[in-house]
């Protein structure tokens, strides 16, 4: 075997570990770092349709809704019926945020318009998510669109008729 062939099989054993402790050292962080990403952090609602309905009064009608995703995976929103016949707005809310963020602006919408608001909480958001993470969008449009089948599904009280109209704003 040439000298330069020996040197070179040295040179792989020497340095072989380094690189695979480096490689492992990698992917391990890497994981962790989506695994991170992936799982928005946890807080306190800033407000809640009790606490609202604690300043405002008991006026404001809020329920706390939950339906099934496309992929069979629960889901959870707040409610604010409007006017039978009215359009209905999803308010859609950021990721590392939740539902709680557009509570005002949905509320003040359903003041000026008397539209149906939902506010959803979108996977991996919210105080103990029934989802513990993000998909960052790919499953979000789908979970939005059984938002709207829920919202097609609404009846009012007096004769069952559908309380949304045809049209749904996000």
């Amino acid at each position: 075997m040439t000298p330069r062939r020996r040197l070179g099989k040295k040179l792989v054993k020497t340095f072989l570990p380094i690189v695979l402790v480096l490689a492992l050292a990698l992917v391990v962080v890497s994981g962790w770092i989506i695994h991170g990403v992936t799982r928005p952090p946890r807080r306190a609602y800033l407000v809640t349709p009790q606490a609202f309905r604690e300043i405002s009064g008991p006026v404001l009608k809020v329920s706390d809704e939950t339906w099934a995703n496309l992929d069979g995976t629960p889901s959870r929103g707040w409610l604010l019926k409007g006017a039978p016949g009215a359009p209905a707005v999803i308010l859609l809310h950021r990721y590392s945020a939740d539902r709680s963020w557009l509570f005002n602006l949905g509320v003040k919408l359903n003041e000026a318009t008397d539209f149906t608001i939902l506010w959803p909480d979108l996977r991996g958001h919210g105080l103990s998510p029934p989802i513990e993470s993000t998909s960052f969008g790919t499953k979000e449009a789908e979970d939005v669109m059984a938002a709207m089948t829920f919202l097609r599904t609404l009846k009012t009280g007096k004769g069952g008729n559908r309380l949304i109209g045809t049209m749904i704003g996000l």
